[in-house]
C-alpha cells in the first residue's frame, strides 16, 4: 500500500457547469500550450466523460479549434459498445484527460482496454492531479512507467508539490 496523504481530491464534487466549464478550459490551455497533434480527446468514465465534452467545448470556443472526441464505457452497452461519441480508428493520436495519476496501473488498464478497440497512439495524457510521490516513483511507476510503456507524454494542471505547497502555507 502507498503512503497516503493528508489530503484526498475529490473530483466528484465539480458538480456544477461553471466548475466543469473551468477544469474543460484548464484542459484546453494545457494542450494548446504544449502544441501536442492529435486527432481524438478521450475522457475515461466516469469523470472523463465530462471532461472530454467540456475540453472539446473549451478548445472550440477559446482557439477556434474542432476536433473529435469521445469516452470510453466501463461496462458495453446493449449493443456491445465500448466507446461513445467517435469511433475509435487505427493510427489515430489521442489525448487522454482524466483526474488523476497515482501509481498509473489503472491508467494502463484503461489504456490497454482503449488499444483494443483500434490501434491507437497515446500521445499525451493530461490529468487535473499528478499524486505520484517519491515511492512511487523509485518503484519504476507513475509517470515513467506511462512514458515508457506508451510512449506518451504526461501533463497535470497540479502536482502533489503544488497541493501540499499551498496546504502548509496555511
Amino acid at each position: 500500500n502507498w503512503k497516503t496523504k493528508n489530503y484526498y481530491l475529490d473530483s466528484e464534487k465539480f458538480t456544477t457547469n461553471a466548475q466543469i466549464a473551468k477544469i474543460g478550459e484548464y484542459f484546453a490551455d494545457c494542450i494548446r500550450e504544449n502544441g501536442i497533434q492529435y486527432d481524438v480527446i478521450v475522457g475515461l468514465a466516469y469523470h472523463g466523460i465530462a471532461f472530454s465534452t467540456a475540453t472539446s467545448c473549451s478548445l472550440f470556443q477559446k482557439y477556434g479549434v474542432t476536433k473529435d472526441f469521445c469516452f470510453d464505457r466501463k461496462v458495453p452497452d446493449s449493443r456491445g459498445r465500448k466507446i461513445c461519441g467517435h469511433t475509435l480508428k487505427d493510427g489515430e493520436k489521442v489525448i487522454i484527460v482524466d483526474d488523476l495519476i497515482t501509481t498509473g496501473k489503472t491508467l494502463c488498464e484503461r489504456i490497454d482496454r482503449l488499444k483494443e478497440e483500434a490501434d491507437i497512439e497515446v500521445v499525451e495524457v493530461v490529468v487535473i492531479a499528478n499524486l505520484e510521490n517519491d515511492e512511487i516513483r523509485e518503484n519504476g511507476l507513475g509517470t515513467k512507467m506511462l512514458e515508457e510503456r506508451y510512449g506518451t507524454k504526461i501533463y497535470s494542471i497540479i502536482t502533489d508539490k503544488d497541493i501540499s505547497g499551498y496546504l502548509y502555507k496555511i
